[in-house]
C-alpha cells in the first residue's frame, strides 16, 4: 500500500515531466506565433474575456502549428485531470470510502457488505523486534516478573491502613503492640 507522501511525490514527478513541458510549449508558441499587443488598460485587456469563438476545422488544417497547439491545449487539461484522479481517487482510503457509500445506498434494499475473510498472509507475530531478538513470547506468563510492578519502599508497615488501602481503618488489623514497626519495609504495589 502506498502512503500519502509517496503518492504525492510521484504525482509531483509526473506533473513535472508532463505538465511543465506542456505549459512551456504553450508559452513559447504563444510568444513566437502571436502578436503581443501593448497594454492599454484593464478594460481593454478584459474586453470579450468570456467570449468563445467558433472556428471552422479548415482554420486549423491550414496552419499545422496552430492545430497542434490547439489540440495540445484542449486535450492536456482532461488528461492531467485523469492522472490526478488516478493518483488521489484510487487510493486505499478512497476505495474504502467508495465502498461505504455504495453499501449505504444499497442498505434500504437489504444488501449489506460481505464479512471480510481473514487474511492468511497477515503477520500474526505481534512481538517487537526486541522481543524477537531475545526470543521472548508475545505475552509473558503471569508471575515471571516481567509484568509485575517494581518494588517500592514505604515507611508504613504493610498491615496498617493507608490512603491507598481498600480496607476501612476500623476493620483493619493492627500489629501487636509488642512488635515495633520497622522503619522501611519492602513491598510491591
Amino acid at each position: 500500500m502506498v502512503d500519502e507522501f509517496s503518492r504525492t511525490s510521484v504525482f509531483s514527478a509526473v506533473e513535472l515531466t508532463i505538465a511543465f513541458p506542456l505549459g512551456l510549449y504553450q508559452l513559447l508558441t504563444d510568444a513566437l506565433n502571436k502578436h503581443i499587443f501593448p497594454w492599454i488598460s484593464w478594460e481593454d485587456t478584459h474586453y470579450k474575456f468570456d467570449r468563445y469563438d467558433q472556428l471552422p476545422a479548415i482554420y486549423f488544417e491550414q496552419d499545422p502549428i496552430l492545430g497542434l497547439q490547439f489540440g495540445v491545449l484542449i486535450w492536456s487539461i482532461p488528461f492531467l485531470a485523469y492522472i490526478f484522479f488516478v493518483f488521489f481517487g484510487l487510493g486505499h482510503e478512497q476505495m474504502n470510502l467508495y465502498k461505504r457509500w455504495f453499501y449505504t445506498l444499497l442498505k434500504p434494499f437489504g444488501i449489506s457488505p460481505p464479512v471480510p475473510a481473514p487474511n492468511p498472509y497477515r503477520n500474526r507475530d505481534l512481538r517487537t523486534w526486541w522481543q524477537k531478538l531475545l526470543r521472548r513470547p508475545t505475552h509473558p506468563f503471569h508471575g515471571t516478573g516481567l509484568t509485575e510492578s517494581p518494588p517500592a519502599f514505604r515507611r508504613d508497615p504493610p498491615n496498617t491502613p493507608t490512603s491507598r488501602s481498600p480496607v476501612p481503618a476500623a476493620t483493619s488489623r493492627t500489629p501487636h503492640p509488642s512488635t515495633p514497626p520497622s522503619p522501611l519495609t519492602l513491598t510491591t504495589i
